[in-house]
């Protein structure tokens, strides 16, 4: 009698470990991985990922323009390229889209550009690509505007010679 409750107990016991202790352990093999593998894909992302973008927000604020997607628009740009440009995620860019923003803003391309330093970054301090990294500033347009009067006529008078001497330089 006590060998048929001893095969009873082993059998409950079989199932038990089958369908309950086993599926457990394997869900958390499981779970391990894949946070060991969100782990590994973050920490390679953030090492490998290249961190140049376009910047073209930069640029119009600085020239004053007020409505990016209508500035964009007007150059020619179709309103899914000019969402695209204006959301940073034009993933590439071809050499035409890049000419027309050039001659339409009157900039370089390494002006419609920036860089956000990564991981891998810290290994080459004081590198080249540290001149395209983002400065914080206040719109001019805004600051200009609550600026005196004779204040503005030396920015005038600034500005006029500046204008000037890209004239002469383009000569």
């Amino acid at each position: 009698m006590i060998i048929f409750y001893l095969g009873i107990f082993s059998i409950c016991l079989c199932i038990y470990v089958v369908y309950f202790c086993i599926p457990i352990f394997i869900n958390c093999i499981i779970l391990f991985l894949k946070r060991c593998f969100i782990f590994v894909y973050t920490f390679t992302y953030n090492l490998f990922h290249i961190m140049i973008y376009l910047d073209i927000q930069k640029v119009l604020s600085d020239k004053g323009i007020e409505n990016p997607h209508l500035a964009l628009r007007q150059m020619g740009f179709n309103v899914h390229t000019t969402s695209r440009l204006l959301r940073n995620e034009p993933g590439s860019i071809n050499y035409r889209h890049l000419e027309i923003l050039c001659l339409a803003l009157n900039c370089l391309p390494n002006d419609l550009l920036s860089w956000k330093p990564s991981e891998l970054s810290k290994n080459y301090p004081q590198h080249q690509l540290d001149q395209l990294a983002p400065v914080e500033k206040d719109n001019l347009a805004s600051k200009i505007q609550k600026l005196p009067v004779d204040k503005l006529q030396q920015i005038r008078k600034f500005v006029d010679e500046l204008s000037r001497e890209g004239e002469n330089s383009s000569t």
